[in-house]
């Protein structure tokens, strides 16, 4: 039953990213939500193998997630759409998403500035491998400070 399941939503489970591991391994995960507490823990590290079809990943308000760590950019071969959102201790975007086909959008939402700057390194990375199509879309509440302003350009939009 499980292995057909292609969307996944979690909210309030407070599982620890070692569970995220074996859903990761689902075959035919397309969509996955992880929202407000469904994990728990600073460190998530995926391995080859994971997430081989999914297309969208959206990840919103998980506390104390600070480290993401992906060894390459194999393990979301497929991924199209990555929504952070309200994530203040993320430190940065694992810097392979850069080397993702794939990717078209990345979203951000009230996110730390170090992973606002990943994010822009990650835009370049897709503008020099020929994704003319790649965008990244900030958000932030506050008037952002001047050095995220700068970072604005034909790929990368900051709104606030």
């Amino acid at each position: 039953m499980l292995h057909s399941l292609n969307k996944l939503s979690l909210l309030g489970s407070c599982l620890q990213w070692e569970d995220i591991t074996k859903i990761g391994s689902l075959p035919l995960l397309q969509v996955l939500k992880l929202g407000y507490n469904s994990v728990t823990g600073p460190v998530w590290e995926t391995f080859e193998g994971q997430f081989s079809r999914l297309k969208f990943l959206q990840i919103h308000g998980i506390d104390d997630l600070e480290y993401w760590s992906v060894a390459e950019s194999s393990h979301f071969p497929c991924l199209k759409f990555l929504y952070l959102e309200v994530l203040y201790k993320l430190k940065e975007i694992p810097s392979c998403f850069g080397e993702i086909q794939t990717l078209e959008l990345i979203e951000l939402n009230d996110c730390s500035d170090s992973t606002v700057i990943s994010a822009k390194e990650i835009a370049e990375q897709q503008e020099d491998f020929g994704n003319q199509d790649f965008r990244v879309h900030v958000y932030i509440y506050e008037e952002p400070n001047s050095e995220l302003k700068s970072l604005a350009s034909h790929n990368f939009r900051v709104d606030y």
